[in-house]
């Protein structure tokens, strides 16, 4: 639930690259600007293991 008791819904879908996975966030239901914060708490956490190096796609 966000701050206005709503239900904030998100989909997180894990996807194998280059013997990496790419976490891909996005909302399903709810306030966007909610869903940044929490985006950006679940980043925070998560930074010890997140790569900045590029991938290239063919």
């Amino acid at each position: 639930l966000d701050k206005r008791n709503n239900k904030l819904i998100f989909k997180v879908h894990l996807l194998e690259m280059s013997q990496r996975v790419l976490l891909d966030f996005r909302l399903s239901k709810g306030d966007g600007l909610e869903f940044k914060r929490v985006f950006v708490r679940i980043k925070h956490k998560l930074a010890d293991i997140i790569s900045t190096q590029k991938v290239l796609v063919p």
